[in-house]
């Protein structure tokens, strides 16, 4: 029998048609016959019912969202956002770094352009290394002025305020003055901040409500009056003044001295414009329309905005924030055009420590107890420094306005 016709689909063999009908093979038919399993024909019907849900499921989330819900979630993520720099732990650091650019066109006078010089030239770095536990705090800063060591010097508080600058002086200098006298509750302070975001996402949806909320031409529009805008804020904050909930998270102290001024039938919105405003979103894009106008174009991690009135461009810029909670930097640039722009480059880093960097103050000098040898060191030293040089030319500028250089040539006589 010819081998292939054993692998027939369909469990029967035949023998060949000659010159009749086929003829059924009996060695074939003795044979029993299997039964067409239809479970894994189940299996696949139930997956792409399950698909086919899920996709229309997904389609109606992100492709028919309603507006509301829209600027709903739009809302709630602000929240969200805000809450993404809270930590909790006992022992941190807090590492921020700060450069600024600053250009200010034909505006300034030739002395208050050296200032603005002055400080396009100084970059700040500052750690903040805290113990909540042992209720210690050590504060670092290192500077640089166009790109030459400035002053490195640190502060550490413990049971006094004790401060270091190594180049002037090698010990620790404190007053008597200097006893921490603050209030250390501050490092016992724990927020529930799990807590204070629920009721928050809570409260926030409130500002706006559904029939507010459309979509026109692409975008999602929300349009809202001012005085209702006002009066819901105000709400919401009578809410979270009578919320016990949100007061235990944030503390009952802090809640009483927030919420001091929030009187439930005390807000007069008489006198308050009630002009609506606009607000149209999408993917890309965000304008809110008012008596004037921001446009804020969204490119991956940068917002480009500008703001107008009255027809006219007031102000524009951009802003990156690129990074997470742990390690953020953020870009900004203000361009004014009667007047200049502003670039400022921000970075914070934040680390969970097991302890802060060890501090010997047991040689600590009181200042008042300095010998006078080696105050006449630290002063040769400071004059001798770029610091000197630095403040100087600072303050010659900041005086020059207010200064008479000509006293010799000026003529008394009457």
């Amino acid at each position: 029998m010819d081998k292939d016709l054993n692998n027939q689909n369909d469990g029967t063999n035949v023998m060949p048609e000659q010159n009749g009908p086929a003829v059924q093979d009996p060695m074939v038919d003795a044979a029993p016959k299997k039964k067409k399993g239809k479970g894994g024909l189940i299996i696949v019907l139930v997956l792409l019912v399950l698909l086919a849900a899920g996709g229309a499921v997904a389609y109606f989330m992100f492709f028919r969202e309603t507006p509301y819900g829209y600027f709903k979630k739009s809302l709630e993520s602000l929240v969200s956002t805000a809450f993404e720099n809270t930590h909790d732990d006992d022992i941190f650091q807090l590492e921020v770094t700060s450069d600024i650019d600053v250009q200010l066109g034909g505006l300034m006078s030739g002395e208050e352009q050296k200032i603005i010089d002055f400080l396009n030239k100084v970059f700040v770095k500052g750690t903040a290394q805290i113990d909540t536990k042992s209720k210690k705090m050590l504060f670092k800063i290192n500077t640089t002025y166009d790109n030459e060591k400035l002053l490195d010097g640190s502060i550490y508080v413990a049971d006094k305020i004790y401060l270091y600058a190594p180049e002037y002086y090698d010990k620790y200098l404190y007053t008597d003055e200097s006893t921490v006298d603050f209030d250390t509750s501050i490092f016992e302070k724990k927020y529930d901040y799990k807590t204070i975001e629920k009721v928050l996402k809570t409260e926030i949806v409130k500002l706006i409500s559904e029939d507010e909320c459309t979509k026109e031409d692409g975008y999602y529009v929300l349009k809202i009056s001012n005085k209702k805008l006002v009066e819901r804020l105000y709400n919401i904050m009578l809410d979270l003044k009578n919320n016990k909930e949100f007061a235990k998270a944030i503390g009952e102290d802090v809640a009483s001295e927030l919420f001091e001024g929030i009187v439930e039938g005390e807000l007069d919105l008489r006198y308050l414009d009630d002009s609506t405003m606009t607000i149209k979103a999408k993917d890309d894009q965000i304008i809110i329309e008012n008596e004037g106008k921001i446009t804020i174009n969204i490119k991956g991690d940068t917002y480009e905005y500008s703001v107008s009135a009255q027809g006219q461009t007031m102000v524009t810029g951009k802003v990156t924030i690129k990074g997470d909670a742990n390690d953020r930097t953020i870009e900004m640039t203000v361009n004014i055009p009667i007047f200049g722009s502003i670039s400022v480059k921000y970075s914070m880093k934040y680390t969970k420590l097991n302890s802060i960097d060890n501090v010997d103050v047991a040689n600590a000098v009181n200042a008042e107890d300095i010998s006078e040898e080696d105050a006449n060191a630290i002063a040769t030293k400071f004059k001798n420094s770029k610091l000197y040089d630095v403040v100087e030319e600072f303050m010659d500028s900041l005086m020059a306005p207010y200064s008479y250089n000509n006293f010799d040539d000026y003529d008394y006589s009457i």
